[in-house]
Formats: structure tokens, C-alpha cells, sequence
């Protein structure tokens, strides 16, 4: 645990000062609204998961990733004192506007997270590719073809050259993977240290959005010690939804502060494709600073968004040939180390009937009458209920938008009502599958509790405080009761996957005896052995990458190169 907590200081305090950074290309408003500190953090991990990105397309990410960082974060703190941007007399002030409620909730968050990030992942797809990502990035940083070997690495979260980044396993020889526990850490403390329920002020929509992002937290504990990708695009969501009521519940009118909110909606979607509606963030305050002729603030605004989707965009064509994997249909290049089309195909099908739980891709084109019964049926009766909750209040939501429109104060409002929407639509309407986006469904639910509950009322305030309480006291219970004792000084590895070592032109390819994880300390690994007879080397080793061979091209096989 001591490990994940130093780990920890690093991630933060490189954040806090790029973060500082980023945030002032957005205007002082930026820095100076609501809760500038979690603002601040928010930004600086866009900057570094950029820099990460950036980084691995060249190199390695390791040793001289962390030494440019710590120079260029050297740099970047003299500048701040130079423009006296930045004073510890400016940090005291912030320190004390604190309260003693706020640093209890921080204390415990940061110790429950940490409890539980000192433990071995638990996730099955970490196992899968997850950590074989990683291992790629820390060792190569990006191979061209390596969905060729491994289909799973083709998708390519941006999350993951982050998570090398702070692996520090050239440090101490482990690779660490506690980024997700630090984020789950970052955003409780947000959730629960700022709302209003701790300042004593009358509830509004972002504390019901707050709630609901620390509840999914602790339903989603496991992650924390998990390099997964799945938990962060969700917390994005959520944490862009409570700031945006933040933003309109302030008064704020800037375009600025909504513009980075939007630029987090981008980055979710490099993150997680599943979060795809959150690029709607970014459309109003683009059309408000065009409106407003700011022609320097608009190129800086599209600037940084280029800037965070294009490393991850090289990184796609490198890994799979592919601009965007797995959607063959857009097909701009020819490089050799392509991916073959029905690879492709097969995959983004696959990805389709697994979520609406039918799980056979000869039925992807199912009508929705049809498939969306087995699909709610084959769900825990809890995740029945809040389907329930969610569509009805989805026509709820509807209503307010209805009501709102016209309505010259409600147009920040109705814009966040019309993306909660959007995401529960394109959700459903795709893959519906409960980890991609369950909190499209607590979105509509916040926000009818919030029109129906009488914000104020002591009523209301009396079973907020026994719902925070109950909350942080369960929170830290739980951490503890599962929390390995052994583990109180450094963080448990990796889990060790059964394998076998396969003689493959000149190289050793790890294979997985009796299911399809190779997990992290078998390098390099592919989950399907029948795959290595469909592809080659590109030169004499690993580092130069792989490509299929035609006999891959001329049948229609899937990613395992079996025919579908």
C-alpha cells in the first residue's frame, strides 16, 4: 500500500503542474471556477496521456519517458514562478479554504483506495490484453501489425500508454498498475469532498450526478488494482455531467471552462469509443467562440483537440492499418502490416451480439424487437430494475427538455439533457453491454431525482448526511475486509497465466495452455496459436513488427483464423 501511495504523489504532482498549464490555454476562468483543483488534475492527465501517447510512437515508454517528464515538469515550474502565475503564498490560501470535513472525506478516500489498489488485479480481460499492452508499450512502446499477432491490442485505448507511463517498472522492477485506483481516488474525493451536501448548502442536479459516480465506484471496486479500460470513460462521463451542472448552477456564461469540458468529452472518446456522445460537449462553446469572432481562442481550441486525438489516431493506423479499429469501412491506407477485413468485421460484430447478449455473430443483424428481450432477461435483477428507472426516467427527461426549450436560462441545461439522451440512445442502440455504459442509465435517473426531491428542504439535507455517512463508513469497511494484509508495504503483482513457449520464426511466442490469457510476464503472447500459421515478421525480429500472409486474406477468418 505504501508503494501505491508514493505512486500515487508522482501521478498527482506531475498532473497538478501540467495540469496548471493546460488549463490557463483556457482562460483564468478555467483555473478560477468550481473546484479548480480537480479541473486542474483532470487536465494535466489529458497532457500526459498525450505526452505518453506522443512518446510511444518513437520509443519505449520507460526510464527516458520519466526523465523528459520530470525535466520538462522542472521547466514548467520555473515558468509558473516566472510569469507568477504560481506562489505558495496562492497554494496556502487554496489549503485553507478547505474544510476539516473535506480533508476527513480525503483521508479516507485516499486510504480505502488505496487498500484496494495494493491488490492483484482481478479483471479477466487484464489478463486477456490488458496487461500484454502495457508490457508492448513499456518494451516497444508501438509495433506496426501488432493487432496481427494479438487482435485485442488493436483497440488501443489511449488509457493505456498513460498506465506505462506510471508503471514505473524500470524503477523497481514491477510493473505498477494503480492509475485506475488513483483515478477512482481522484474522482471519490471530488464527488464527496465537494458537495453540498459537506458544505451545508441546498442540494442540486451535480451532487445527484456526484452520488452516483461514488456509487459506481464501490460497485466497481475490483478495478481499482486493474489496468482495465473500461472504468475511466465511465468516470469521464460522469465527472463532465456533474461539472457542466457545476458551470450552469455557478452562473458561469464563459465559453472557456465548457470548452474544456469538452476537450475531456474527445479525450473520452480515444479512451473508450463507447463514449462517443460526449464529443457533443464539445460542439456549444466551439459554435460560442466562433459567434463571438475569438478566431485566436477558437484555433487554440481546435488545436488541442487535434492534439488529443491525433497520437491516438497514428497509434491505430500502426497497431492495426486501420484509422479507426474495428470499422473496416474506413480504409485510407496500405500499409503491409494491414489487418485483414474480416478480421475486422468479425470483431466489431462480435462486440455487438456480445452486448446485446446473444453472442453469436451470424445473428448481428437481428431486429431490436427481437433481440432486446433476450437481452434484459439475461441481466441480474438488479441491473433489471435500473433498466426500468433509467428508460422511465429517460421519458422524464424528455418532458424537462421539452419544457426547457425556448427557455433563454436554459440552454446549458437542455444541452446536457439532450447528451444524457444521446448516450442512453447510442448505448442501447449498439452494444449494450452493462460495463460500456451502465451510467447512461444513472444519468436520467440523477436528473429526475433532482426535479422531483425539493432542494433545501431539512428533509432532504437530514438523509443526504446519513446517506454520505453510511457511504464513507461501508466505503472503508469494505476496503479493509478485503484488503490482503501482506500487501500494506508494496503492491501484489501480476498473476501468473499458464503458458506455453512457442518456436516461431526464430522467436519465442507465448501461447496460453487451456484458456486465451497470456497475462503480463509472458511476452510477447498471442491468445490464439492457429493465429501464427496466418502471419509473419516484417523483418528479423518482434520490434519490427507483423503482417498477415495472403492465405489470412483469401478466406473469411476471424481474429482466433478460424472461418466465420
Amino acid at each position: 500500500m505504501v508503494v501505491v501511495l508514493v505512486n500515487w504523489l508522482i501521478i498527482f504532482g506531475a498532473a497538478l503542474i501540467f495540469g496548471f498549464g493546460v488549463a490557463g490555454l483556457f482562460g483564468k476562468e478555467c483555473r478560477q471556477s468550481v473546484g479548480s483543483l480537480d479541473l486542474l488534475l483532470a487536465a494535466g492527465l489529458v497532457a500526459l496521456d498525450v505526452y505518453a501517447q506522443v512518446f510511444s510512437i518513437f520509443y519505449k515508454v520507460g526510464a527516458r519517458a520519466c526523465l523528459a517528464l520530470l525535466v520538462a515538469g522542472i521547466v514548467a515550474i520555473g515558468f509558473y514562478y516566472w510569469r507568477k502565475s504560481f506562489s505558495l503564498k496562492s497554494m496556502a490560501a487554496f489549503l485553507g479554504k478547505i474544510s476539516a470535513v473535506q480533508w476527513g472525506v480525503a483521508v479516507i478516500c485516499v486510504l480505502a483506495a488505496a487498500l484496494l489498489t495494493a491488490q492483484s488485479p482481478g479483471v479477466y480481460d487484464t489478463y486477456l490484453y490488458h496487461a500484454q499492452s502495457i508490457r508492448w508499450i513499456e518494451e516497444y512502446g508501438v509495433v506496426p501489425g501488432m493487432g496481427n499477432l494479438h487482435n485485442r491490442l488493436a483497440y488501443n485505448s489511449a488509457f493505456m500508454p498513460l498506465q506505462a507511463l506510471f508503471s514505473l517498472k524500470w524503477l523497481g522492477g514491477q510493473s505498477l498498475h494503480g492509475m485506475n485506483g488513483f483515478l477512482c481516488c481522484m474522482f471519490s474525493v471530488y464527488a464527496l469532498g465537494s458537495s453540498h451536501v459537506v458544505k451545508k448548502q441546498p442540494l442540486q442536479l451535480c451532487d445527484f450526478f456526484k452520488a452516483a459516480m461514488a456509487v459506481y465506484i464501490w460497485l466497481n471496486r475490483e478495478v481499482m488494482s486493474s489496468p482495465s479500460s473500461d472504468i475511466l470513460p465511465m468516470l469521464l462521463v460522469l465527472y463532465i455531467c456533474a461539472k457542466w451542472s457545476e458551470f450552469t448552477e455557478a452562473g458561469i456564461r464563459e465559453a472557456e471552462p465548457y470548452a474544456f469540458l469538452g476537450l475531456l468529452g474527445v479525450w473520452a472518446v480515444t479512451v473508450k469509443l463507447s463514449t462517443m456522445a460526449c464529443a457533443l460537449f464539445a460542439v456549444y462553446p466551439f459554435f460560442v467562440l466562433v459567434k463571438e469572432k475569438r478566431w485566436k481562442t477558437v484555433l487554440g481550441y481546435m488545436f488541442s483537440g487535434a492534439a488529443a486525438v491525433a497520437p491516438w489516431a497514428v497509434r491505430n493506423v500502426i497497431i492495426s492499418g486501420y484509422l479507426l479499429y474495428p470499422y473496416p469501412q474506413l480504409d485510407f491506407f496500405s500499409f503491409d502490416w494491414k489487418m485483414p477485413e474480416s478480421v475486422l468485421t468479425c470483431d466489431s460484430r462480435e462486440i455487438m451480439v456480445w452486448g446485446r447478449g446473444i453472442k453469436d455473430v451470424s445473428l448481428y443483424d437481428m431486429p431490436f424487437r427481437e433481440w432486446i428481450p433476450i437481452w434484459f432477461s439475461g441481466q441480474s435483477v438488479f441491473y433489471q430494475v435500473l433498466i426500468v428507472l433509467g428508460l422511465a426516467a429517460a421519458a422524464g427527461v424528455v418532458m424537462l427538455l421539452l419544457k426547457g426549450v425556448g427557455q433563454k436560462n436554459k440552454g446549458l441545461h437542455n444541452i446536457l439533457l439532450i447528451f444524457v439522451l444521446s448516450g442512453l440512445a447510442v448505448w442501447i442502440f449498439t452494444a449494450p453491454l452493462m460495463r460500456y455504459g451502465v451510467v447512461y442509465l444513472l444519468l436520467p435517473v440523477c436528473i429526475v431525482f433532482s426535479a422531483i426531491f425539493t432542494q433545501g428542504r431539512r428533509g432532504s439535507q437530514f438523509f443526504s448526511w446519513i446517506f454520505f455517512l453510511a457511504f464513507m463508513a461501508g466505503g472503508i469497511w469494505t476496503a479493509w475486509q478485503e484488503f490482503d494484509r501482506d500487501n500494506l508495504v508494496g503492491q501484489e503483482d501480476y498473476e501468473w497465466r499458464e503458458t506455453a513457449v512457442v518456436e516461431w520464426q526464430g522467436i519465442q511466442i507465448a501461447v496460453p495452455v487451456g484458456s486465451d490469457q497470456c497475462g503480463y510476464h509472458a511476452f510477447p503472447g498471442t491468445p490464439y496459436q492457429q493465429v501464427l500459421e496466418l502471419i509473419g515478421l516484417r523483418g528479423e525480429d518482434v520490434g519490427s513488427g507483423f503482417r498477415a500472409n495472403e492465405k489470412y486474406f483469401e478466406k473469411r477468418l476471424n481474429n482466433s483464423g478460424r472461418e466465420w
